[in-house]
């Protein structure tokens, strides 16, 4: 009976037994099987650590934290083990003022559903020793054996080749802006005007107008000639800065030539806010500028206009603005003078002239005039001024104010003006041919044709080929063209000197309206001067310009230079000038201007010397 029991016991011990066994085979079987996978998980660290032996390699649960850590990663953020593996790298990679909460990296997850996710990113980071650094970071997901997910984040210092980006970006910039705007001023410069213009101009509307302020600074070619280019490069900065100070951020202020600035004046309803700014803007400029502890003066003159559904592009837009600062010059300057009805009927006059003078030019159908003048002491003819008219089919010809401007605003003066010499020469020809050699012939040469290459070659031709001698002809220059003690630094300057020295007389005319004055006559290899009619219309009653006309003849006598008066009207008047010591007059007291076909008939009624050389006596001036 006791046989049984023994026999369960003993059943049960090995049954107890055979578990113990097998329980503890499995535990050894998994610990194998874990420490494989480890093993595993491990080598294909390593193996991604290797293959990216330059970048810095994290392991994550998907709540980021770090599990693993490569060297490289270590080296990148100047971080230890301890301070990496177990914590969200949120809580030290980025800069204090950026770190997120602690709430914020609790609730952190990767979300491997994220389309985004893998894709990389730039984050600037704090290095363990404080210094700033951008990552590019890269995210993948793999899932362990155990059915767990782990994100594996790549990590690149790419701080060089941000800098290097940065350093080009830098350079981009500045490059454009440097071809967007003056290097003197820092005001955008005419390409960026107009760009900014057509801009503005696509995005204005009804009640939304664009507006400009054509400015030009008075006096400015004073203040260069005076006290010299520094002193009017510090005028131009301190007048762009005061212009832009005046204007909204919104505004732009470009320098367009070398005294002149536009302001373009957005968001705008009516005329007069333009008109307002404008006002302002003559305000702040007029204030002294201090330069080289002397107190400079130069004012502004502006041309305003503002868009309307008509105007579709930027030049219509400051053809307009010009139009009114003409008006402004013309008018008196220092003011502000907006683009209306009676400028656009001058406007639509002008571009009408325009194309006539342009094929007037072209076509050789220029008509010239010519008109005497006469010595004083012989009362003989001493020369005939050439005179450019044009021609209009309404109005007749038109003299030289009406279309000169606009022949300077087209770049043909210098064609006009050779055209000119060529009319003087083959009149000069028909004189000879008529035994009336005395008879000297002038013409009118401008800036533009002065500082022209070819135009003493064009003269040497013209002489040569019709030959005539140098002693035939008179050049007469704008006193404007001669500025003054720096006459030998400009193109006027070599050209006059080498006028004289080829035979050939200049004549300085509208003496007193320029530049050169009476200091500087001694030093211009000029033979005489032509009085500007600001020193001569009034002498009859206005007793300084007498004394100033007095003044200017007795230095050009001293200086053996002829004083020409023209516009003399009257005998009196020529009488007059005669007394204060003028040589030669020119006006409608002598003749009006007349064409080629009528001088010699008129050099013919009027002489009474055997050889044909014609003569008047003070006595038989022409009313």
């Amino acid at each position: 009976m006791l046989i049984a029991p023994t026999l369960i016991i003993l059943c049960g011990l090995c049954l107890i037994a055979s578990l113990v066994f097998g329980w503890r085979q499995h535990r050894r079987y998994r610990n194998v099987h874990a420490t494989l996978a480890r093993e595993r998980r491990e080598a294909r660290y390593h193996r991604m650590s290797s293959e990216n032996a330059d970048a810095g390699l994290l392991v994550q649960t998907m709540d980021g934290v770090t599990l693993w850590a490569n060297d490289a990663y270590y080296n990148i953020t100047k971080r230890t083990e301890d301070e990496v593996i177990g914590r969200n790298p949120l809580s030290f990679v980025m800069p204090p003022d950026r770190t997120p909460s602690e709430a914020e990296i609790k609730a952190f997850r990767h979300d491997p559903d994220d389309l985004a996710a893998e894709n990389v990113t730039l984050r600037e980071n704090i290095r363990g020793d404080g210094k700033l650094i951008w990552v590019e970071v890269s995210t993948s997901y793999h899932e362990e054996g155990e059915g767990e997910k782990r994100a594996i984040l790549v990590c690149r210092d790419v701080t060089s080749s941000i800098e290097k980006e940065r350093q080009l970006q830098a350079t981009s910039e500045k490059l454009a802006h440097t071809a967007a705007h003056d290097t003197l001023t820092g005001a955008a410069n005419r390409a960026e005007f107009l760009r900014f213009v057509e801009l503005e101009l696509a995005r204005t509307h009804q009640d939304s107008r664009i507006g400009i302020l054509h400015i030009d600074l008075d006096s400015f070619k004073q203040i260069n000639d005076t006290h010299g280019h520094s002193a009017g490069d510090a005028v131009l900065v301190t007048i762009a800065a005061r212009i832009n100070n005046c204007l909204r951020d919104t505004d732009l202020v470009a320098r367009v030539g070398g005294d002149e600035f536009i302001a373009v004046c957005t968001g705008l309803r009516r005329l007069d806010q333009l008109e307002q700014i404008g006002e302002t803007l003559i305000d702040a400029v007029k204030r002294p500028i201090i330069w080289d502890n002397r107190a400079l003066h130069c004012g502004i003159s502006i041309g305003a206009a503002i868009s309307s559904d008509q105007i579709k592009t930027a030049d219509e837009l400051l053809l307009r603005s010009d139009f009114a600062l003409y008006d402004v010059k013309q008018r008196g300057r220092g003011r502000v003078a907006a683009y209306n009805r009676r400028l656009y009927a001058r406007q639509v006059r002008e571009t009408q002239i325009a194309a006539e003078l342009h094929q007037a030019v072209q076509s050789r159908s220029l008509r010239f005039l010519f008109q005497p003048t006469v010595s004083m002491a012989s009362g003989e003819i001493r020369s005939f001024e050439t005179l450019a008219r044009l021609e209009n089919p309404q109005n007749g010809l038109l003299g030289p104010v009406e279309f000169l401007h606009v022949a300077q605003s087209l770049g043909i003066m210098p064609d006009i003006d050779f055209l000119a010499m060529q009319a003087a020469l083959d009149l000069k020809v028909r004189l000879n041919a008529m035994s009336i050699q005395s008879v000297n012939i002038s013409f009118n040469v401008s800036p533009a044709a002065l500082a022209h290459p070819d135009f003493m070659a064009n003269l040497d031709c013209g002489l040569t080929t019709r030959g005539l001698q140098p002693q035939d002809i008179t050049v007469e220059l704008l006193e404007a063209v001669v500025p003054g003690a720096r006459h030998r630094k400009t193109p006027a300057g070599p050209l006059t000197a080498a006028l004289g020295k080829a035979g050939i007389a200049t004549i300085l005319d509208d003496f007193g309206g320029g530049n050169a004055g009476l200091r500087h006559l001694g030093k211009l290899a000029i033979n005489g001067i032509k009085l500007d009619r600001a020193l001569t219309d009034d002498i009859l009653d206005n007793h300084t310009n007498r004394t100033i006309l007095r003044a200017i003849c007795t230095m050009c006598r001293d200086l053996d230079l002829d004083v020409v008066a023209k516009g003399v009207e009257s005998a009196e008047h020529a009488a007059l000038i005669a007394k204060l010591g003028g040589d030669v007059v020119q006006g409608y007291c002598v003749a009006r201007p007349m064409p080629e076909t009528e001088v010699i008939a008129w050099l013919m009624t009027n002489t009474d010397c055997p050889q044909g050389i014609p003569s008047l006596s003070k006595g038989q001036l022409i009313a």
